[in-house]
């Protein structure tokens, strides 16, 4: 049940907050689908059904190689086991829309251009295959903890039973129903959720795409808003059923497979055929995933594909996206402070309205969310459409929810009795912050801050809706290039800004060990990393 409290103004503020930030400029948007205007034009069905054929497509076939890779990864042992991990994190971390460009590169190049093989990328079958690479990851991470929880007892029990081998694996497969239930949710929301694949190769080939539908819909003259919304409420239904399942499944899985005490699994050593065909498949991935784009983009950086020689007025972008990563990040973590004590007060009303609400925006699309601040700050009352503000805005309140949840433990982990204790001894408010609270957190929100930054400085579908005129960001630019043809700019940028992200995240890691020694030594906290 839910105590009645006494209210807190702190939790009530990040309540209204979020209110404010999500709930309001999001659902004034949708409702603009039930807007009588006569001039809207027919929204495209062909769209929502291409999302959805596309999405149950992919979800379906990520979820067998990620499951194995997990499997590679947590139970084999060969020479290239510890590759794995790096090369999905390195895709996870691939914008789309580079993956995509460097791959129209290498399918534009004169021996492959014309060829069968271009055609079926130039198609939906490599809409598929990219938006299947991006969802591998999400796949690999459900199944390497499904592997890691699954220990040497079922399967000394299975051995000690002595059960045949097909019973044995048919409990196995039991067992990671649950988990693959929920890869197939996981990576059917973010591929129809994607906007960067659309709006290259889909925009490329004219396949319709509820995403870049929306797009196409707010950037037609005059834009045409509600039927934007209407594209847009299937859009969301989808997401946020899929993740409502994906909540359920991940509960019936936590009770499935963990127990209390459960012996680590012990990895298996294969014979030398073993070890052939599990490198090999390593290694396809890694080609196919990451080094045929990257090979790609080095290629058209040297002048090789078609394009300019480059034009130096272009390189401000990735100065505008720094400028905009940085304060958006800044702005979400102070947003995630100020809404994380109505988050921590779930026994209460509007803990838990705070709580729903954080789960159903992070199945809203970006797309959406652009949308939604483009009508909503549009108007005489707060015209900020067209200003660095609103795009700041619209980074940092997308990259709230996905912190919340990230910062969610270590926030918890810092015991209430401490900051009461504080106020007591300490009278000065900023003394208590600087010296009690932020030492305690100051990993997690470096790690939080990097991460969002990194997400809003790859980031599309807001930054194409809302950027200012003549400060484009750089997948703004990198769309353009790519829409043009021009790859030789869009891989020089797109290379050089994977190396300035490169030396931020080294110089953000060094920065945050630095403050762990410095804390340990003045304060001797134990800070949280």
């Amino acid at each position: 049940m839910i105590s009645h409290q006494r209210l807190r103004t702190a939790p009530l503020f990040g309540l209204l907050l979020f209110t404010a930030l999500f709930v309001i400029p999001v659902i004034w948007f949708l409702l603009g689908a039930f807007s009588s205007n006569a001039s809207s034009r027919t929204i495209s069905i062909v769209a929502v059904r291409n999302s959805v054929l596309i999405g149950v497509a992919v979800s379906l076939l990520s979820v067998l190689p990620g499951l194995t890779l997990g499997w590679l990864s947590d139970r084999w042992v060969f020479p290239l086991r510890r590759l794995i991990t790096p090369i999905i994190w390195l895709l996870f971390l691939f914008p789309s829309y580079l993956l995509t460009t460097g791959w129209q590169i290498v399918m534009d190049t004169p021996w492959m251009r014309g060829g069968v093989w271009a055609g079926y990328f130039n198609g939906v079958l490599g809409i598929i295959f990219l938006l299947t690479m991006k969802g591998l990851p999400f796949a690999y991470f459900t199944g390497l903890a499904v592997w890691r929880m699954l220990g040497n007892d079922l399967f000394d029990a299975l051995a000690t039973l002595a059960v045949p081998r097909v019973r044995a694996a048919r409990v196995v497969i039991t067992l990671l129903l649950p988990a693959a239930a929920a890869a197939c949710v996981v990576v059917f929301v973010e591929t129809i959720q994607e906007f960067g694949i659309p709006a290259t190769l889909g925009a490329a080939i004219h396949l319709p795409i509820v995403t870049y539908a929306i797009y196409t819909q707010l950037t037609s003259a005059p834009p045409d808003f509600r039927a934007a919304a209407l594209l847009s409420l299937p859009l969301v239904g989808f997401a946020v059923m899929a993740a409502t399942v994906q909540a359920l499944i991940y509960h019936r899985r936590a009770v499935a497979l963990q127990t209390r005490r459960s012996k680590p699994l012990a990895r298996c050593v294969r014979s030398q055929s073993g070890h052939f065909v599990a490198a090999l498949a390593v290694c396809l991935f890694a080609i196919f995933g990451v080094l045929i784009p990257l090979a790609g983009l080095a290629y058209a950086a040297v002048g090789g594909a078609s394009g300019t020689a480059g034009d130096i007025a272009t390189w401000s972008s990735l100065f505008n996206s720094l400028c905009y990563g940085m304060l958006g990040a800044a702005l979400a973590l102070m947003g995630v402070l100020a809404i994380w004590p109505a988050l921590r007060e779930r026994g209460t009303w509007y803990g838990q309205a705070v709580n729903i609400m954080t789960l159903v925006n992070m199945a809203i699309p970006g797309v959406v969310l652009g949308a939604a601040y483009l009508i909503a700050f549009n108007g005489d009352w707060l015209p900020l459409y067209g200003t660095p503000l609103l795009l700041v805005l619209a980074y940092g309140a997308a990259q709230v929810p996905m912190l919340l949840r990230l910062l969610q433990v270590p926030l918890s982990q810092v015991p209430r009795g401490l900051h009461e204790a504080a106020s007591v001894h300490v009278a000065n408010h900023a003394t208590r912050l600087l010296d009690v609270r932020l030492p305690l957190i100051a990993g997690p929100l470096c790690w939080g801050y990097a991460l969002a930054f990194g997400a809003i400085f790859f980031e599309l579908p807001i930054s194409e809706l809302l950027y200012p005129p003549g400060r484009p960001p750089f997948g703004v630019a990198i769309v353009a290039f790519n829409q043009a043809l021009d790859y030789t700019q869009a891989a020089r940028l797109g290379l050089a800004a994977m190396g300035l992200l490169f030396l931020f995240g080294a110089s953000a890691a060094g920065l945050m060990h630095l403050a762990h020694n410095l804390n340990r030594k003045y304060y001797d906290v134990p800070v949280a990393v």
